[in-house]
């Protein structure tokens, strides 16, 4: 067989981040759990939220995630210069986040925020 064709060569995950899009539903999800009984470090899309909940409380007991903030200093403090919009919109950012992060971390997860 051709080396190039080799199942782990084209489809092998191994120290990737995961992403996958529908993983709350169907096949989407059973493709979730698979790379997370893996260890894989698994991100699921879904518009659909009571199904995305009933599936991250049936998964299986892992580490908890994280949600890592990195924003911009200009969203907490006046900055020197006449950037409304901008300062306003990161303002809006950190708490959009934090906000977030406080809805979804009641699995034991850890917000950490760094400006």
């Amino acid at each position: 067989m051709d080396p190039k064709l080799d199942i782990n060569s084209l489809f092998g995950v191994q120290g990737k981040v995961v992403l996958v899009t529908g993983g709350a539903k169907g096949l989407g999800l059973m493709i979730s759990r698979g790379f997370v009984l893996n260890l894989q470090r698994v991100f699921t899309l879904t518009p659909l939220l009571e199904a995305a909940g009933a599936a991250s409380s049936s998964a299986p007991a892992v580490d908890p995630g994280r949600v890592i903030h990195i924003g911009s200093i200009d969203g907490l403090r006046v900055p020197l210069l006449l950037t409304f919009a901008y300062s306003a919109s990161k303002a809006g950012l950190h708490h959009l986040s934090g906000h977030l992060a406080a809805v979804t971390l009641d699995g034991g997860a850890s917000l950490m925020s760094k400006i």
